[in-house]
């Protein structure tokens, strides 16, 4: 589902963020193949024994946010919305959705990797 306004449900937005986050890696040791859902929520890692949630995954392990609010923030993020559309979709105040985007942002990986300098092409 594209659009993450119409979401209104934990349990859709959950559902949601699992499918867009694709096959599950333990935060603490990055095993994939080891983890399990447990009954309340909850994922398992049988390789170091770390219990945690979809919120840990995303970057935000001690948030109160609620997964709605989060997939619309997210979803705010990815297209490059404003801060203040942002936070009118999701329903959050100025300092939360601010606060978020930082988030969000450090997650992102160093642009150090990028290719720079003069390119040279042969032409045909």
């Amino acid at each position: 589902m594209n659009n993450y306004i119409q979401i209104t449900s934990e349990i859709q937005a959950k559902q949601e963020i699992r499918k867009q986050l694709g096959r599950l890696r333990c935060p603490l040791c990055q095993c994939q193949h080891y983890v399990k859902k447990l009954p309340e929520g909850r994922y398992f890692c049988s390789s170091c024994r770390h219990k945690f949630n979809l919120k840990a995954l995303l970057g935000f392990k001690s948030c109160r946010l609620t997964y709605v609010q989060l997939l619309r923030i997210i979803h705010g993020f990815a297209s490059r919305k404003t801060l203040q559309a942002t936070q009118d979709i999701a329903r959050v105040s100025y300092p939360t959705a601010r606060l978020a985007f930082s988030r969000l942002r450090a997650l992102l990986p160093d642009k150090q990797g990028q290719l720079a300098g003069d390119i040279i092409t042969d032409v045909m």
